[in-house]
């Protein structure tokens, strides 16, 4: 059992590994100057050369890679050049609303699914287990974005139970964030 475990580590530590590189030379290979997108159309030679020494673009791609991954093991993920903020800030911030909704839907699966799996089971061969199991096979073909605009209309629009959009803001202001708690209450 430890030499399994031991195996399996060394495996996700490879993988890992080459994840981590293949991603790294993915967003390298991609056609176009980085420095010039940010500088914008209108920058000089010298401003775009300027931003490239900042980013540290000039630099080898080894070099370039072992700065990347030193930040992500010391947890400095870099600066969005969308809003300006620590990225590693910003998906904090996502967290708050992505990882209650994720524990939340979990929860329902499982509330769902184990019971239905349960009498699926108990019904085996019979017509309603054969039901059950057709129509979780349905149910998982459906697309997920589709179904997610369905049960807003229904939850949302025709019951009324919850806003059809938006989430309880977490307190504190944040650039870009309406003060409000949430922008789509009545």
């Amino acid at each position: 059992m430890i030499r399994y475990t031991l195996v399996r580590g060394a495996l996700l530590i490879a993988g890992l590994l080459v994840s981590s590189v293949l991603i790294f030379l993915t967003l390298r290979v991609f056609p176009g100057d980085v420095a010039q997108l940010i500088a914008g159309t209108q920058a000089s030679p010298a401003e775009v050369d300027a931003l490239r020494e900042s980013l540290g673009l000039n630099r080898p791609l080894f070099a370039q890679y072992t700065d990347w991954i030193g930040g992500i093991f010391r947890g400095d993920l870099g600066t969005s050049l969308l809003s300006g903020a620590s990225v590693s800030e910003e998906l904090l911030l996502k967290a708050q609303v992505t990882v209650p909704l994720g524990i939340m839907s979990l929860l329902i699966a499982v509330l769902i699914a184990v019971p239905f799996g349960i009498l699926a089971a108990l019904l085996r061969g019979r017509r309603g287990g054969t039901a059950l199991s057709v129509g979780a096979q349905a149910l998982a073909a459906v697309p997920v974005v589709w179904a997610g605009m369905m049960l807003i209309v229904v939850f949302s629009v025709w019951l009324g139970w919850f806003p059809p959009q938006g989430f309880p803001a977490p307190a504190g202001p944040h650039p870009g964030r309406p003060s409000s708690p949430c922008c789509c209450r009545r």
